[in-house]
């Protein structure tokens, strides 16, 4: 059984405010500041005192931070942008995403972070440049520069079948290009 010691100030003389984290079972173990930070709390467990310090944050394969929760010798790994959101926002609303804001995915706090749709996160990817929209897909056989071209040469009256043939595409991916239904990102 864990005895837990009082929970240090919740706020900080820099304005950094601390909550408990939002995950069931945790919120007595963990702490979640406006700035981003996790900590956990001072305790005492069956191995002596445990805790008491700013936990390390760890970059995962999406480019996020993330942290490990334990408790009875289980970890939970969880991104930071959600913990700070759950504590200071609330729960996460339904068909609704964690989102940073222009300062990236590498600033938690919580003026950088809302609540949004997986459209608004697209739109929010583009302004920041890290879309893999266009020849940034790794699947994309074309460049922005190719579909300029392409559309230039149609422009100019060539088929789509001999525009095709040139690129070493499907004719439909040529018609797409022209019409607009990809590489929406290139039109004027």
């Amino acid at each position: 059984m864990e005895q837990i010691t009082p929970a240090p100030d919740r706020q900080s003389d820099s304005g950094e405010l601390w909550l408990p984290v939002a995950v069931p079972g945790y919120e007595h173990l963990y702490e979640v500041s406006n700035k981003g930070r996790v900590r956990s709390l001072r305790r005492f467990t069956q191995r002596g005192w445990a805790g008491g310090q700013v936990l390390k944050q760890r970059l995962n394969l999406r480019g996020e931070m993330h942290v490990g929760l334990s408790r009875d010798g289980v970890v939970r790994d969880r991104r930071v942008h959600l913990l700070v959101l759950e504590a200071f926002v609330g729960p996460r609303p339904p068909g609704m995403m964690g989102l940073h804001g222009p300062a990236g995915r590498l600033d938690n706090s919580l003026s950088n972070l809302r609540w949004g749709t997986p459209v608004e996160n697209q739109a929010d990817r583009l302004r920041d440049g890290t879309s893999n929209h266009g020849e940034r897909n790794t699947q994309s056989r074309l460049t922005d520069t190719a579909v300029a071209e392409i559309r230039r040469r149609y422009d100019a009256g060539e088929t789509q079948a001999s525009i095709a043939a040139v690129f070493g595409v499907g004719r439909m991916t040529i018609s797409d290009v022209v019409r607009g239904k990809t590489w929406q990102h290139l039109l004027n």
